[in-house]
């Protein structure tokens, strides 16, 4: 059972912290020593810090950037800035970030160009693209480790600038805010292209300007964000003026020259696969290695730069000291333009000290490729490439290929868990075709010698492969040729390697509609097309008027060929079928059948129907055909328009040699059929053999028409029941089912005859009984409310139905059913049909229902199962106005209850309550006590008979009648009693609320304090409350014994006064775990008194306890936030629930007191006990578990402060938690304060507190 309720922008730079720069200039430089690498050589001197002038303004040489002190200046616009990241072109990559703590990320493969056939698709893991704040980070820690190592180090701030050495790090440490610094750097030669490294240190923001020898400003920016490259003029000495446009900082900076610094030559031999990599590296700050690539490398050529990532880039010039491309994440490829000779500058884009291994190699007429020869179909032999790409590497074949599309397989792709990325390049290095799996290129552009690639993706492992070029132009390597009858047996197939390609040329015509199927003999995937002697896909599958066809329709020229490979490294034997469905050759006639007959099985799929009349026809689903291979039926029954051939073809999902059955049965005819009765139930079932595939069993009804008939199914050993089809004499269908209990309205022309078809061949029974005779029906007496166990029945695992009488004279106008079984699950359900077979009621999903019944008429009752043996005790009992039910204890609100003990799962009780029409009656049963899932269930019948209530919640409320039965029931019996109290209420009557409530009034602005004491014999406590639109009050109270659960409160209006689910309109919620509800009118509801009840719910009784309300919106007085000044006992040990009066204004139940102490707060509320009626003393339990000793702060209702400062509802310091006190050996925990007493009713002795001893 389960529970309801009773009713400006800020804008700033990011700065990263000092301690984590240090950290990264740390572990960088721990990698930089384990790799022992050289970089460009380092100038060190060390700058003292600048000393302050008179009046605090620093002295520099620096040279002043603002006009006006404190104003910045205007930053200027880069003109050029190269390589600044973009977005993913070849000149500017998109920023990338590294794995953080793995492997470099190495380079992405190229676009796809080449169209193609897609087979499988995945997508290589790409790294996160870094933040600016990142970039800036890593730079950061370069530049620091720079200022480290670097010369000239600067031991005066005056020092910054000067002569700049090629091919040397500069370090500067303090460059105030607005300041500059003026280097100069020399070129030998003219046209030269200078690599600028800038990297600012600390919280320095800088930049950089170039001019020439002759002052003209060079169009190039340098920023502190990223490497630079800037083309000169003349040969000379150059000026560069560094900015720092924020707070003092420092700064690397470093310059190469494209054809002044050194710079290593790449031979022909360099740029052939198979060579080594170049290897070197850069210090933290470096700004560019440099590489000639020699007479190897011409315009027109395709290079693959490996080794690279966003990071370590490079970027190629030509002779004129243009860019060309530029190499990093995205793109690993550079197509050379321009003017031969080719530099290429190897530069960090995070200025970090780096080793890297670089190869230049040349895609277009590349050398050091192993030649690949072109594999023919099936059996590739050798011409197979395999290995094992290692981790960033490559290999690469070169195969003479026909122009037309070529099938690439690969083992070792996305489908398999491999990493290999393959390309196909034409001689000059244009992309050809391209993936990461099996794919078909399309249209090579011509015949010739191309150069396949193979590439690992992964940062993680090496790429082992296998991949064959399969040309579909030729025919080298086919099967031969098939023809495509249906009588034609079943092709196998043998894929010998995972790279191989099948070829099966077939015998066919353009338009003809082809029946391809083929399959793996093992679960596998494998596919099939149909291609021309182009190689060109020639089987559409479009449709004229957009219908889904099955087949495809040949297009092209012939002849054709059925092409087939595997996926996920499928090898083993396969089958196929190719065959015509349009105009089928090699079927076989088939007329009409008889029921009862075995159908022909063959492995011919195909079968040419004689449909002799139009009229509906049984053909088992099988897909049936137009001559011209449309579709005309896909259903268990066809109906044809009119005589005539049709074709039948069998197309399972999985084609093997097994024979295939057809079914072609006329509803109409009734051939085979045998006689059966219909008094099944006392003469037992009939047995229906249908372990042949296809067969259909016949039998003839004697039922006339205007009757109705039970189909109860005996199931088949292994537990499948047949499917029934009922007919009437013109082969119109009455009924079918597949379950093992079914009813079944005769209404058309009688005879009529039923037809059973079983899901798998076996043995089954079937018993047909006329639904107006109850003849062979077990006998179910009606039983009295109290403890029978009624009446016992048993289900077998075949048969699930049991069939019971409920005689005319033996049963009352309103019954209620239930049951209980050695499962103790509901496993099964009570139907109850009268004679036309109509259903009265039943207990589906449940073991309980009522039923309402005509006098003088017999009924059926049918327990129906859903599997396996069980046996079953069954009750029914009188809930109708001759029903013999005890009276109430009481209609008084607050009355006597009326107690009952379950002592099994078919105990049940039953009460008449009389009343008025217009009485307003609270109905309820409650089982505090009951143990586990265990409970008891209460329903309300009225004078009728019909149910109007059951219970789910605090009760039902029922009017509108002046006798009504109250029935309860055991629920979830586990072999514990069950102790159940039932309350029975009349709250309102024509006049109103009755006195007892009444004499309560209440408003919802505010409810004073109450004590009151929830027993047997005083069930509840009710008010009339005065409450208005979305005015709402929430409901505090103190419990004697909060372990006996929380009582339930509600408010109720007079109208609608029925059922069991709440008022949304005037509803009380409570809070899970303490006595607290919100009760709230709604913004439509109008202003009303409405019932205040309190009852025990869930609670077990005697409950005491005090509650108060306290306006919570729309009130007519705003309530004043509570105050404290002080606690008393000021101090208690840690570790447990101490009592402590807080002494204030304000207070009431509802005031949540919590310590704090910093950051650390109290993870418990306190727990109320009492409050003083002028609310100036709360007494409460308070929390002190997960508190270490030590002065605490009080906060009442988690009110806004500031630490330290007394405020409304703070109090610094006002409670001291002690050392906790040890638990008394033997004995409970130590305690700290009595229980709370609260006022004691009549009658009553209060509880005793003793002390421990």
């Amino acid at each position: 059972m389960f529970l309801l309720p009773e009713n400006g922008l800020r804008r700033g730079r990011r700065r990263r912290r000092a301690g984590a720069a240090v950290a990264t200039a740390v572990a960088t430089g721990a990698a930089v020593a384990l790799l022992g690498w050289v970089g460009p050589s380092y100038a060190t001197t060390t700058p003292a810090a600048a000393k302050p002038a008179a009046g605090g303004t620093a002295t520099a040489a620096h040279k002043a950037a603002a006009t006006t002190a404190g104003q910045r200046p205007a930053r200027p616009k880069p003109t050029s800035v190269s390589p600044t990241p973009t977005g993913p072109t070849a000149a500017s990559p998109t920023l990338v970030s590294p794995t953080p703590t793995g492997p470099k990320p190495g380079t992405q493969p190229p676009a796809k160009t080449g169209s193609g056939t897609k087979t499988r698709t995945g997508t290589q893991a790409k790294p996160a693209a870094p933040s600016e704040a990142k970039v800036k980070a890593l730079r950061a820690g370069a530049a620091a480790r720079a200022v480290t190592q670097a010369a000239p180090r600067n031991t005066q701030s005056t020092d910054c600038g000067g002569v700049l050495a090629l091919d040397t790090v500069h370090a500067c440490t303090a460059i105030p805010g607005s300041g500059s610094d003026t280097y100069t750097v020399t070129t030998t030669v003219a046209d030269d292209v200078l690599a600028v490294q800038l990297a600012p240190t600390g919280d320095a923001s800088v930049d950089a300007t170039l001019t020439g020898p002759d002052g003209t400003d060079i169009s190039c920016s340098v920023f502190g964000a990223s490497p630079a490259t800037c083309s000169t003029g003349p040969a000379g000495t150059y000026t560069i003026e560094v900015v720092n446009w924020y707070t003092t900082g420092g700064y690397t900076l470093a310059v190469s020259s494209l054809r002044s610094s050194p710079c290593t030559r790449l031979t022909a031999s360099d740029l052939a696969f198979g060579a080594g990599p170049s290897t070197g590296s850069l210090a933290a700050g470096a700004a560019a290695s440099c590489y000639a690539l020699g007479d190897g490398a011409a315009s027109g050529d395709l290079l693959r730069l490996g080794g690279l990532s966003y990071e370590v880039r490079g970027t190629v010039f030509d002779a004129t000291g243009t860019q060309v491309c530029d190499v990093g994440q995205y793109g690993n490829t550079c197509a050379l333009t321009g003017t031969a000779p080719y530099r290429m500058l190897v530069r960090d884009t995070y200025a970090q000290a780096v080793s890297y291994a670089v190869t230049v190699s040349r895609l277009s007429h590349p050398t050091g490729c192993a030649t690949l020869a072109a594999a023919p179909f099936g059996d590739p032999g050798q011409a197979v490439a395999s290995g094992t790409v290692p981790i960033d590497g490559t290999a690469c074949r070169t195969v003479t290929l026909p122009a037309g599309p070529v099938a690439v397989s690969l083992k070792g792709g996305d489908s398999t868990g491999g990493s290999l990325l393959w390309t196909l390049y034409t001689a000059q290095g244009d992309v050809a075709c391209s993936d990461r799996d099996d794919t078909t290129c399309t249209a090579l552009p011509g015949a010739g010698t191309y150069t396949l690639l193979l590439e690992d993706t992964s940062i993680f492992q090496a790429a082992d492969y296998a991949i064959a070029l399969v040309p579909l132009t030729g025919t080298d390597g086919c099967a031969p040729p098939v023809g495509t009858s249906y009588d034609l047996p079943v092709l196998h197939g043998t894929l010998g390697s995972p790279v191989q390609v099948d070829c099966r040329p077939f015998d066919a015509a353009p338009g003809d509609r082809i029946d391809l199927a083929a399959n793996a003999d093992v679960y596998a995937e494998m596919i099939t097309t149909i291609i021309d002697p182009t190689g060109a896909p020639s089987c559409s599958t479009d449709t004229a008027d957009g219908s889904s066809q099955d087949g495809c329709v040949l297009t092209g020229s012939g002849p054709y060929r059925a092409i087939t490979r595997g996926f996920y490294d499928f090898t083993g034997t396969y089958s196929m079928r190719i065959a015509r469905l349009s105009n089928p050759a090699g079927c076989t006639p088939l007329a009409p059948q008889a029921y009862g007959t075995d159908p022909a099985g063959s492995p011919n799929p195909c079968r040419l129907l004689q449909v002799p009349a139009a009229g509906t026809y049984d053909v088992g689903g099988t897909s049936v055909y137009h001559l011209d291979g449309t579709r005309f039926c896909r259903s268990d029954s066809c109906t044809f328009p009119a005589a005539g051939t049709y074709a039948m073809v069998f197309r399972p999902s999985f084609i093997n040699d097994q024979p295939f059955q057809p079914v072609f049965i006329s509803p109409t005819q009734t051939a085979g059929c045998v006689a059966t009765s219909d008094t099944g139930f006392s003469g037992g079932p009939v047995t229906v053999d249908l372990t042949e595939a296809g067969r259909r069993d016949c039998l003839m009804l004697p039922t006339a028409s205007g009757n109705g008939v039970y189909l109860a199914a005996t199931s088949s050993d292994d537990g499948h029941v047949p499917a029934e089809t009922v007919y009437d004499a013109k082969g119109v269908k009455q009924c079918d089912s597949d379950s093992s209990f079914s009813v079944c309205k005769l209404t058309g022309t009688a005879p009529f005859h039923l037809v059973l078809t079983a899901p798998r061949p076996g043995a089954f029974g079937l018993s047909v009984q006329r639904t107006a005779d109850a003849t062979g029906c077990k006998a179910w007496p009606q039983s009295a409310f109290g403890g029978s166990t009624g009446t016992q029945v048993g289900l077998t695992a075949r048969v699930q139905t049991v069939c019971l009488a409920l005689p005319a004279g033996g049963h009352s106008t309103a019954e209620m059913f239930d049951y209980t079984n050695t499962a103790n699950n509901v496993n099964a359900s009570i139907r109850v049909y009268d004679a036309a077979g109509d259903q009265v009621c039943t207990t589906s999903g449940s073991t309980t229902t009522t039923c309402r019944f005509t006098a003088g008429i017999g009924y059926t009752a049918v327990l129906v199962g859903v599997s396996g043996a069980d046996t079953y005790h069954i009750v029914r009992r009188d809930i109708s106005s001759t029903a013999n039910c005890a009276a109430p204890s009481s209609l008084t609100v607050g009355g006597p209850s009326t107690g009952y003990t379950f002592g099994s799962a078919l105990d049940s009780r039953c009460l008449r309550v009389q009343a008025a029409a217009t009485d307003k009656l609270w109905l309820s049963v409650r089982t505090p006590t009951a143990t586990g899932k265990s409970g008891a269930q209460l329903f309300v019948v009225d004078a009728t008979g019909t149910i109007v209530c059951r219970q789910y919640g605090a009760s039902c409320r029922v009017s509108g009648s002046t006798s009504y039965v109250v029935g309860v029931v055991a629920f979830g019996y586990a072999g514990t009693p069950i102790a159940a109290h039932v309350d029975t209420w009349r709250v309102g009557t024509a006049a109103g609320w009755v006195p007892q409530c009444t004499a309560n009034p209440l408003s919802a602005d505010g409810i004073p304090l109450r004590s009151g004491s929830l027993t047997e014999t005083a069930t509840a406590y009710c008010g009339v409350l005065q409450i208005k639109a979305r005015q709402s009050v929430d409901i505090y109270g103190a419990l004697a014994d909060p372990t006996a659960g929380t009582p339930a409160l509600g408010m109720y209006a007079p109208t609608p006064w029925d059922g069991t689910s709440f008022d949304y309109s005037y509803q009380c919620i409570g809070e899970s775990g303490s006595f607290h509800y919100e009760c709230t009118a709604e913004g439509s509801a109008p202003a009303a008194q409405v019932a205040f009840i309190i009852s025990p719910g869930d609670a077990r009784t005697p409950i005491d306890y005090t509650m108060q309300g306290v306006c919570h919106s729309q009130c007519a007085t705003q309530t004043p936030p509570a105050e404290v000044t002080s606690l008393s006992p000021a101090s208690g040990p840690a570790g447990g629930d101490n009592r402590v009066v807080v002494h204030g204004a304000h207070l009431n139940l509802g005031t949540q007191v919590r310590l704090e102490r910093g950051s650390v707060r109290s993870d418990y509320p306190a727990t109320p006990v009492s409050v003083s009626a002028d609310g100036t003393a709360l007494t409460v339990l308070l929390s002190t578990r997960g508190l270490d000793p030590g002065a605490y702060d009080v906060v009442l209702n988690d009110v806004g402060h500031t630490v330290g400062t007394p405020s409304t509802g703070y109090l610094p310091g006002a409670y001291t938690v002690t050392k906790a006190v040890p638990p008394l050996s033997g004995g409970p925990a130590h305690v700290t304060a009595p229980p709370p007493v609260f006022g004691t009713p009549a009658g009553r002795t209060p509880p005793k507190w003793k002390k421990p001893a």
